[in-house]
């Protein structure tokens, strides 16, 4: 899996400069060129003494369970389960990092659009919630701040629901975003 990661962007080194470092929104013309890099690299990589599995994250890495991903518009079935793992690995780190054309999201935002495309069946469900169970568990007994000020501590995830965790907020009775509909990325600055 460690290798996969590793190697499963090298076909950016194809990509033009002025498109990966564009400061601003890719044309058509552009994003078909970066939609290809996938390609780049596993024809960079296909002679090369790895394994199949970093061939296939090099190359699958983008394709979605609906068939909208690229550069095969493979489905679910034809998926491999490390590369639904890189693939949601990649998703979200294309949101939480910052890049030349956009501003590094939070946390909570990640974890919201990871669990979107996860309900539009683009991303694996069950690995989706690990992941973003795991995301925030890492936030739990942290100190944060809401959107009106108020202060307050994430006492309790529910891991089907991360997004929406029981908050211990100072002089309040707790609130459980889980019963109120609301998830953490509406009500908090994190």
């Amino acid at each position: 899996m460690a290798r996969m990661s590793l190697f499963h962007d090298i076909g950016k080194f194809k990509i033009s400069h002025n498109i990966l470092h564009k400061p601003a929104r890719l044309t058509d013309e552009e994003f078909t060129e970066m939609k290809n890099h996938p390609i780049y690299g596993y024809n960079m990589l296909k002679d090369a003494e790895l394994s199949k599995e970093i061939l296939l994250g090099t190359v699958l890495h983008h394709e979605r369970l609906d068939g909208s991903g690229y550069p095969k518009g493979l489905t679910s079935k034809n998926i491999p389960f490390l590369v639904r793992i890189l693939s949601i690995a990649d998703t979200f780190d294309a949101i939480y990092s910052s890049r030349v054309y956009k501003d590094q999201k939070s946390i909570l935002f990640a974890v919201e659009e990871l669990l979107k495309d996860s309900q539009l069946n683009k991303l694996d469900k069950d690995i989706t919630k690990k992941f973003t169970l795991y995301l925030m568990v890492s936030l739990k007994e942290r100190k944060i701040v809401l959107r009106n000020g108020q202060k307050a501590e994430i006492i309790h995830i529910f891991s089907d629901h991360p997004n929406q965790p029981i908050l211990n907020i100072e002089g309040h009775t707790p609130l459980d975003l889980k019963k109120t509909g609301l998830t953490l990325n509406q009500v908090a600055n994190i």
